[in-house]
């Protein structure tokens, strides 16, 4: 390994030694509010880490691509924080300062999907995950993750996974959170 690596290598490891470390402190200080800043510091230990991951493995492909793309991750953590909303091509491209034609060659080329396409099985994918892991009414999920009605949502979730919502609490566990963007049968 280069010198100069061993040092980018040195230095991120101190780094997120000292997150660590803060983190550690803050909840062993019960001080208010200490909670509060052990999550962000958390928060802010988890991107560092992905972002070493990404430098070391390669951008790839599918959502962590998206993530680490300077532009496309903008626009990835818009619908991620907002999935209800009700996102258009112009505010997804204005999130990523990009025009809509870059918009959509750039998530064609890491996705081979559309910004909307993404944001139809991002949505699908979150609703599945809360069906799983909560008691929440099949219609309060809908309505979290941007259905404006129940049988939309259930019309579109037994489209890309071949079941109704309510079976999936009953049937078999979820799979893993597709991270290529693209419907996985």
């Amino acid at each position: 390994m280069p010198s100069w690596c061993r040092r980018l290598t040195t230095r991120r490891a101190h780094r997120l030694r000292m997150l660590m470390s803060a983190i550690q402190e803050e909840l062993d200080g019960a001080h208010a509010g200490a909670e509060a800043v052990a999550t962000d510091l958390a928060s802010a230990l988890f991107v560092m880490v992905v972002r070493i991951h990404l430098y070391r493995e390669g951008r790839g492909s599918g959502l962590l691509a998206l993530l680490a793309h300077r532009q496309l991750g903008r626009a990835v953590a818009a619908m991620v924080n907002d999935p209800a909303r009700s996102w258009t091509l112009d505010e997804l491209a204005e999130c990523a300062n990009a025009s809509r034609a870059s918009l959509v060659r750039m998530f064609r080329g890491i996705v081979q999907q559309s910004p909307v396409a993404f944001l139809a099985e991002l949505r699908l994918e979150l609703a599945r995950r809360k069906l799983s892991a909560t008691a929440l009414p099949v219609a309060a999920i809908a309505g979290e993750v941007g259905y404006k009605s129940e049988s939309a949502f259930s019309r579109a979730f037994h489209r890309r996974f071949g079941v109704r919502p309510g079976e999936t609490r009953t049937g078999a566990p979820a799979s893993p959170l597709s991270l290529s963007g693209r419907a996985a049968r």
